[in-house]
């Protein structure tokens, strides 16, 4: 059994990320009237950066990062709350994760379609470690 488990390949520590793309969420976003008051479709990738190694090495899903529980209480927590702008709905949401889960940095895009009458998207994206404190 030990030697079975010296022949796995060890994951790398460090840039390890789960990605979810197209998270879309319904919630209220934007400064004009008509967007204060109508519910929209928004969508959100993240980056969850946390070490693989405690949970790849034997398997084990008690020492990850539940990405479908985490994804259930983002869209909840976007919901019950109302941005103005993309950028506050970004940081707001890696302060979220940041404080609920064991991730060492969130990288996050909010995805808003037919904001602008010209173009499909409009997007905000932010990037935050965990203070290391």
């Amino acid at each position: 059994m030990a030697n079975e488990r010296a022949q796995r390949p060890q994951p790398m520590i460090g840039e390890d990320h789960i990605t979810v793309t197209g998270l879309e969420i319904e919630t209220i976003v934007g400064v004009y009237p008509a967007e204060r008051k109508t519910v929209q479709t928004i969508a959100i990738d993240l980056k969850l950066f946390y070490p693989f190694g405690p949970s790849a090495l034997n398997d084990d899903f008690q020492k990850a990062v539940d990405y479908d529980q985490l994804t259930e209480r983002l869209s909840a927590y976007v919901q019950e709350k109302r941005f103005e702008l993309l950028e506050t709905l970004s940081i707001s949401c890696c302060d979220y994760l940041l404080d609920n889960y064991p991730l060492s940095a969130v990288a996050l895009t909010v995805h808003k379609p037919s904001a602008l009458r010209r173009a499909s998207c409009v997007s905000a994206t932010f990037y935050k470690k965990r203070n290391p404190n």
